[in-house]
């Protein structure tokens, strides 16, 4: 029997008018979806007016390893199965590679739809250079370990790409200025939606007029040295 095809499927990252053609195509023909929250997969396929009635298989952080074998057997049998989390694409801060990890050493075949990342989104509008750049996922939380986690890659010299939670924000920010206080830096919050915001100036001259900004929303950071 031949085995069936794993499609990576990137998703828009707010507006919904952003999912390609081919995206649609896919998820239009696919029956089973394993999916970082059925509950959202669920209300997605229904506001693309894709058929809803499919098989989903969460598949997140701490499960991931449990649901490898259901989806490896599912493949085998020869079930094409499309791969997506709530926003962006799959593996980017987000679940997806132990899967894919072993749908490679399994040679099953493996089929990549890409899609919109808040972290190129936000490279591009942020006015940073974008020739050299790190993406460092979510930091840690703890002010320690932040800071020893930022200071090996300061010494780098280029842009630096950061997800932060909304409630986290300030202390996050305030903890790196003796690092980055000199820097450049660009807050992108809700990229593509109505309320996108970009926040660019130097990074303590920003942070001392944010006191009192109540932040809401996905948040992608970006700081440079230079500009």
């Amino acid at each position: 029997m031949t085995s069936g095809t794993l499609y990576v499927i990137g998703l828009p990252i707010g507006n919904l008018k952003d999912i390609s053609h081919h995206a649609q195509e896919v998820l239009q023909k696919l029956n089973i979806l394993a999916c970082e929250d059925t509950r959202h997969a669920f209300q997605l396929l229904k506001d693309l007016n894709l058929p809803h009635n499919k098989k989903l298989i969460s598949l997140y952080k701490d499960n991931e390893q449990r649901r490898v074998p259901i989806l490896l057997k599912l493949l085998k049998e020869g079930n094409d199965i499309g791969l997506i989390v709530s926003r962006g694409m799959p593996l980017i801060s987000d679940p997806g590679y132990v899967c894919i990890r072993e749908i490679i050493q399994q040679n099953i075949p493996l089929h990549i739809l890409p899609g919109p990342s808040a972290c190129t989104a936000a490279l591009a509008i942020s006015g940073l250079p974008p020739d050299k750049f790190v993406f460092l996922g979510f930091p840690p939380r703890k002010p320690g370990k932040q800071k020893n986690f930022f200071e090996k890659y300061a010494k780098l010299e280029i842009t630096l790409i950061f997800y932060e939670s909304p409630r986290r924000i300030d202390k996050t920010l305030h903890n790196l200025e003796p690092l980055f206080g000199t820097w450049n830096i660009a807050i992108c919050r809700e990229l593509t939606k109505i309320h996108e915001e970009v926040i660019r100036g130097n990074y303590s001259e920003t942070l001392n007029s944010l006191k009192e900004k109540k932040w809401l929303g996905e948040m992608t950071i970006l700081i440079s040295p230079k500009i």
